[in-house]
Order: C-alpha cells, then structure tokens, then sequence
C-alpha cells in the first residue's frame, strides 16, 4: 500500500512559488491551490528544498519592482528623485522648514548645553549638568526613536518648538 497521497505535488509548489512571485499572500496561494496555509508552512519546515523555492519567490516580489524602478531612474528624474528620497531621506526628502530631524535636534541641544557648561565655574557641577542632560537625552532616545527615525515621514519629525518645550 503506498501511502497518504501528497497534498501540494510537484505542479502545485511550482503554482505556489508563481503566485508567491507574482505577489500573492500564502494565504491567498493555499486559497488558489485548494489547501491550508498551514499546509504550505508544514511543508516548507520539512523540505529545506521548497522553503529556499518559497524564499526566493518571495523575495521576486520585492526586486522586480525595484529593478524596475532603477531602469526607470535611468530615463526619468521622477523616479530617480523618488528613489533618493526613500533611500536617503535625512539628505533628499522634502522636509517642511519648521521641523528637524532627531540629529538637527540633538546638534541643537548640545549647543545650548555647551554654552550653559561654560557659565557655570564649578568643574563638578560642569559635570553633574553634563551627566543631567545626556540622561535626559538617553530617556528622549530611547521613549522616541520610533517617532524619530525618519526624516521624510511627518509623522516621524519633531516640530522645532515643541522640542524645546
């Protein structure tokens, strides 16, 4: 007796990784094929073969468009602008003059802490303020570098007046 038959044969992994490809889900690609996603999750942990064929499909979906998108860049400064821009937004994207970027931010702060040390004549409380205000930095950093990792993103910038606050 030969067995349980194989639910995703040759023909149907081959369908799978072209709609993967192509930009399907997994989701919808089981739905295609007429199985579980699960199934293709299960199969792919036990054949190393199919999960590098699962990657690679995947990952199509994601260098097609970008190839295009650098041809493109060759023949048009629309796209070659667009791709600066997502590539490299803290130096080519649009920003609205009165937002900064979290380096202008902290550039900024270290230049008014710097002329604050210098007023102050006592070395240990140089220090102690010194010691305050990266403290406070630490705590900016780390409760905001979501919001302030981008540049180009609105959302992700910091208005100038409210940074001060």
């Amino acid at each position: 007796m030969p067995g349980r038959p194989r639910i995703l044969d040759e023909v149907k992994r081959a369908s799978i990784c072209a709609l993967l490809a192509a930009g399907c889900s997994r989701r919808k690609a089981a739905e295609y094929i007429g199985c579980e996603p699960s199934t293709i999750g299960y199969l792919a942990a036990r054949d190393r073969y199919f999960a590098k064929q699962i990657r690679q499909a995947e990952m199509q979906k994601e260098v097609r468009p970008l190839t295009n998108l650098m041809q493109a860049s060759g023949r048009h400064w629309r796209a070659a602008a667009w791709l600066l821009d997502r590539q490299f937004p803290d130096r080519y994207a649009r920003r609205q003059p009165d937002l900064m970027t979290r380096k202008e931010f902290r550039d900024a702060i270290s230049s008014v802490v710097n002329i604050m040390i210098d007023t102050v004549s006592s070395e240990r409380d140089r220090q102690a303020m010194h010691r305050r205000v990266n403290q406070v930095l630490n705590v900016l950093d780390a409760t905001s570098r979501p919001r302030l990792e981008s540049s180009h993103d609105p959302d992700a910038r910091m208005r100038a007046g409210a940074a001060v606050q």
